[in-house]
């Protein structure tokens, strides 16, 4: 059990941890390195499309995920795309206001249909 334990604590440090900043900028390096030099190694043959439109969609794409990236590299926070913990904890609050305000205001009615069976059977409650 403390193998699991301890293979659980590992993995959410793993998750937890941010990428160290010199990765990320590689990888920004990278991106934009292949998409100025990729169209100048396609011979001129392939045309207009294999030439121009097939590396812009393909650079689009790349750059579109590592934005996505970047915006859920931190979840929380107020950014628009991060999860708002405070609005979710307040639903969860008005949620179960309503629970319980249901529960007492419907108390009696449910404990007369709870002794319905026994009454029904002879038994008297």
């Amino acid at each position: 059990m403390g193998e699991v334990t301890n293979h659980m604590e590992e993995l959410s440090r793993l998750v937890s941890q941010p990428l160290p900043l010199a990765y990320l900028q590689h990888c920004r390096v990278l991106l934009f390195t292949y998409a100025l030099l990729y169209p100048m190694s396609v011979g001129a043959e392939g045309g207009v499309f294999e030439n121009v439109v097939m590396p812009l969609i393909t650079f689009a794409t790349l750059y579109g995920f590592e934005l996505l990236a970047a915006d859920l590299e931190n979840p929380l926070g107020m950014d628009e795309m991060d999860l708002h913990l405070l609005d979710m904890v307040h639903s969860l609050e008005v949620s179960a206001h309503q629970a319980f305000n249901l529960s007492e205001e419907g108390r009696d009615e449910s404990r007369k249909a709870l002794r319905r069976p026994f009454k029904a059977f002879g038994m008297h409650i």
